[in-house]
């Protein structure tokens, strides 16, 4: 009993609360649910708590990576095309991207952005 346990803590708490996020599981049994976790479904009920089901609603509710990449290729599609707003997005994107990486100093300045943007518009 101790031995299940420790397994379920060890990783198992991370897939219960994947498992439960990911897109249908809310059509899955408790049993079903144990079943693909390798586990009792008495230990499944007993780490069923309001922390774990907490997290798998947070976790569900966040965009995937690749959806916001299919953004991210639609809204520089668009700013190709000459939509100025979503150029502006793009670079703010960019901007944002940047700042995690590397210094304020070496971001691109207002004028680099508008010679950028001009760009963008005469295509």
């Amino acid at each position: 009993m101790v031995r299940k346990l420790l397994r379920f803590h060890e990783g198992r708490r991370e897939q219960l609360i994947d498992l439960l996020a990911a897109p249908g599981s809310e059509f899955l049994s408790k049993a079903e649910i144990a079943a693909r976790l390798g586990v009792h479904i008495c230990t499944l009920r007993r780490h069923l708590t309001q922390e774990v089901w907490a997290e798998a609603l947070r976790r569900r509710e966040l965009p995937t990576e690749d959806e916001l990449r299919q953004v991210d290729r639609a809204m520089i599609a668009e700013a190709k095309a000459g939509n100025v707003g979503a150029a502006r997005l793009v670079y703010g994107r960019l901007q944002e991207i940047a700042a995690r990486h590397v210094g304020e100093d070496d971001l691109p300045g207002e004028a680099e952005l508008e010679e950028a943007l001009a760009l963008v518009r005469n295509r």
